[in-house]
């Protein structure tokens, strides 16, 4: 498990740096900043990160790394934060989203086995390349590059007869 190096405890610095995912901002802008660089879906796989939807007992969102998965719809996760000041490991979170999508989840309060409510999420942020992302290695170090979209070219030019 990596070391928390950082001042102020914040679940997104302790994130990027447990998972290696480089994103940044409020952890509610994680999966939009996600789009195009890293992977992202509804399938639990360790060391991804579970990203949480802003609310309004939430209004950054939150973002927890997944540690293991116990089955399709329980996993576990370190994160920050949760618990004001401190880092909680291996803490249980489980899928109650009516589709089996992982959209909504509930996460245990403490050893309890109790749960607390149900949190809105946009699903899991993987540590591996979007698919139509290259990384190309130089001398210097890692580039990403992205190919441009495939435009239609109008091969028609305006009728510019003086006629």
């Amino acid at each position: 498990m990596a070391r928390y190096r950082h001042s102020g405890l914040q679940c997104v610095p302790y994130a990027r740096e447990v998972s290696h995912i480089e994103l940044t901002g409020n952890a509610f802008l994680w999966w939009a900043e996600a789009a195009g660089r890293y992977e992202r879906g509804n399938t639990p796989v360790e060391g991804a990160v579970l990203n949480f939807r802003a609310i309004g007992r939430m209004p950054l969102g939150h973002v927890a790394v997944v540690t293991g998965v116990i089955n399709n719809r329980t996993i576990l996760v370190t994160q920050a934060n949760w618990v004001p000041g401190t880092i909680t490991n291996d803490v249980t979170v489980q899928d109650v989203s009516p589709d089996n999508n992982w959209s909504e989840v509930e996460v245990e309060l403490g050893d309890s086995s109790t749960w607390g409510a149900a949190y809105p999420t946009y699903g899991f942020i993987y540590d591996k390349p979007a698919s139509a992302t290259v990384i190309a290695a130089n001398g210097q170090g890692n580039e990403v590059a992205e190919a441009p979209s495939v435009r239609p070219v109008n091969t028609e030019g305006p009728n510019r007869n003086l006629q």
